[in-house]
């Protein structure tokens, strides 16, 4: 299992690393910073209290770690208390994803896989293990680009 998720990973690694004069503009073309930005965030909805969360988080750990970190980007949603749940409403402000956190805040227990333009292309849950995750994350980065 960790052999395909490796494979996976090398072939979508491959697949996405920009060329050197895309990293030139990237400094001087306000175009080329968008277009630089991670295809795919994955957003875990987590709280400590719950014990789906603590399932998906390693797992969405493990996939993460086999893809290439400038088209994913992993955010979690702690939803844990007053104090967590005000530090997650600032972190979805910085990322752009205040809608998401709008819409599927408070629930638990599961990942959002959200495209650049703030859709939600695909769903984690609980029985997903890495490689699903896996999968699923390549295929959103696929179609994202």
């Amino acid at each position: 299992m960790k052999l395909t998720l490796m494979a996976l990973a090398l072939i979508t690694m491959g697949a996405f690393i920009p060329s050197a004069s895309a990293m030139d503009n990237h400094m001087n073309d306000k175009k080329a910073m968008m277009a630089d930005k991670a295809a795919v965030t994955a957003v875990l909805f987590f709280s400590e209290n719950c014990g789906a969360c603590k399932v998906i988080d390693p797992r969405l750990k493990e996939a993460e770690s086999a893809f290439n970190d400038a088209k994913l980007d992993v955010v979690k949603f702690d939803l844990t208390n007053d104090a967590t749940k005000l530090a997650t409403k600032e972190l979805a402000a910085a990322k752009g994803l205040t809608a998401t956190m709008e819409q599927y805040a408070p629930k638990t227990g599961f990942a959002l896989l959200v495209n650049a333009q703030g859709d939600v292309v695909d769903q984690i849950k609980v029985d997903h293990d890495t490689a699903d995750i896996a999968a699923k994350i390549a295929k959103a980065i696929v179609q994202a680009s």
